[in-house]
């Protein structure tokens, strides 16, 4: 999810309405949760094996996706996707 910064300038301007930054960021905003939140939770993102094995690094650790290709639920532990156990 990309999550847009606050704006350092002006939010309105002379005449009380807001700037294009600021509906930029609104919009921007809206758009990621409407894509990333249903009425059910979180939705995970998606991404092929290839993807998942190409992110297999410490930067990601903790990242939860799906592996579309093989329809799993995949955490990164300790720099290494693992897929998720339902016991």
């Amino acid at each position: 999810m990309i999550t847009p910064n606050l704006p350092t300038g002006k939010w309105v301007d002379e005449k009380g309405h807001p700037t294009a930054t600021v509906i930029g960021i609104f919009s921007q905003m809206f758009s990621e949760m409407q894509n990333n939140l249903s009425n059910e939770g979180y939705k995970v993102p998606q991404q092929s094996t290839a993807t998942v094995s190409a992110l297999n690094t410490t930067k990601s650790i903790g990242a939860l996706l799906y592996d579309s290709d093989t329809n799993e639920l995949k955490v990164n532990i300790n720099g290494t996707f693992r897929v998720v156990q339902v016991v």
